[in-house]
């Protein structure tokens, strides 16, 4: 995670959660999975109704002006589609509306850390939070709603999915699927969805002692850049009020060779957050 988020947990004790519709660019296919039985019972008049739910949430979503009427053409244009390009139709607005209407913080997972992760997302100055899903589940029971009203009395957490493999709570959440090409992030997500969203995103309160078992030290800058940022981590972590389980550490590839990733597993969603040795905050 680049330092200022790291400032930001210590100083304010949040986590920013990202609006889902930030990762498009990114990844094109982000959120673009939906199975076919998603509307394969919905009567005509239920896929109108989806419509009409959807197009406001767009429009409350990006704040558009005049929401009214622009909701009122899209619907009419809507109307005279068969079922077919309705469906279809129906998929590209959801995505939109997700992409407004969740926010999610994403986490990499797996028993040793990534050199491709420090390099994407962590750079020479950055540092990676390690928690346990025990341990996010505890600082979640502690979580405050933000000013931004939340459905869920608490975000979610749940493995991505790297294939179309569907069960009844993965069918209804198209947000914790991704591409193949992404697998190696091996990404866990905490997710929640909000009314409305004017901003890229809106920060959560968590309970840091809790959430947090230490901290990491990227393993790319020289030895004179690591021990500073060391001794600075450990003033502010201490000016902050906290002590953490393992403290501060410098990254283990550092010194250490790591065997190739192994095949990636379809498992439950709690069957996997329970086999999870440690997850790292990535952004």
């Amino acid at each position: 995670m680049p330092m200022p988020q790291f400032f930001q947990l210590l100083t304010k004790g949040v986590i920013f959660f990202s609006a889902l519709g930030n990762y498009f660019r990114d990844d094109p296919c982000e959120c673009t999975f939906f199975p076919e039985s998603r509307y394969a019972s919905d009567s005509d008049s239920d896929l109108l109704k989806r419509a009409e739910a959807i197009q406001n949430t767009i429009a409350g979503g990006v704040g558009l002006t005049n929401s009214a009427n622009i909701v009122e053409i899209n619907l009419a244009a809507f109307r005279r589609l068969g079922r077919g390009p309705r469906i279809k139709t129906l998929m590209n607005w959801e995505r939109k509306a997700f992409g407004t209407s969740v926010v999610c913080s994403c986490w990499y997972l797996g028993p040793q850390e990534s050199a491709a992760m420090w390099r994407i997302y962590g750079g020479e100055t950055g540092i990676a939070i390690e928690s346990t899903p025990k341990r996010l589940d505890e600082a979640m029971k502690t979580f405050e709603k933000p000013l931004l009203r939340v459905f869920e009395l608490c975000p979610e957490v749940a493995p991505v999915r790297y294939n179309r493999e569907v069960d009844d709570y993965y069918s209804t959440r198209p947000w914790l699927f991704k591409s193949g090409a992404f697998s190696h992030e091996k990404e866990i997500r905490v997710f929640a969805e909000v009314t409305t969203l004017l901003k890229p995103g809106v920060e959560i309160r968590f309970d840091v002692k809790k959430l947090v078992k230490r901290v990491l030290l990227t393993p790319i800058a020289e030895d004179w850049e690591i021990d500073s940022l060391k001794a600075c981590v450990e003033k502010l972590i201490s000016a902050s009020g906290f002590q953490f389980e393992d403290g501060v550490c410098v990254s283990s590839i550092r010194n250490s060779d790591f065997p190739s990733d192994p095949t990636i597993k379809i498992v439950s969603r709690q069957r996997a957050l329970k086999s999870i040795s440690h997850i790292l905050f990535r952004r």
